[in-house]
């Protein structure tokens, strides 16, 4: 492997704060090729902490997503606590963002889990559902199950 490009790149994260990085790519010198591009290697330790094409944490969007889909806060109630208490400053459309991306994680993490759970499940003798529908007239009705 060879370094290709260095290059500095900045983030947040509940557990770090905001910081900036500086990152070493690197191209294997051979020319090596996995599907029609060059083979790179890129830090795994920042790999971790952010997801790709993001500046703001796993652990961020975690908490963004527990506090707005199980606590029910309010995106600026949220940008609040995250500026006073760790010192992150982020929009209120940054939060919307995080909130959505947090829910496509769960969604694959869930469907990633279903077939063991629903072993679990059938192993253990089945479940029951309770199904409730609750709307206000013209605004839709939510049926959970």
């Amino acid at each position: 492997m060879r370094v290709e490009k260095t290059f500095w790149h900045h983030g947040a994260t509940v557990a770090h704060g905001p910081f900036a990085a500086r990152e070493t790519v690197y191209v294997c010198a051979a020319g090596c090729q996995q599907a029609g591009q060059l083979v790179r290697w890129r830090q795994p330790a920042l790999a971790a902490l952010l997801p790709p094409r993001s500046t703001t944490g796993y652990d961020v969007m975690v908490l963004v997503g527990h506090r707005r889909y199980v606590e029910h806060r309010q995106r600026e109630e949220i940008a609040a606590e995250l500026q006073t208490r760790h010192g992150l400053r982020l929009s209120a459309g940054e939060i919307s963002y995080l909130g959505q991306r947090f829910l496509v994680y769960l969604e694959a993490l869930h469907e990633a889990s279903a077939a063991p759970l629903r072993a679990a499940l059938a192993q253990d003798g089945g479940w029951p559902l309770h199904v409730d529908a609750t709307g206000e007239d013209g605004r839709g009705t939510l049926l959970c199950a």
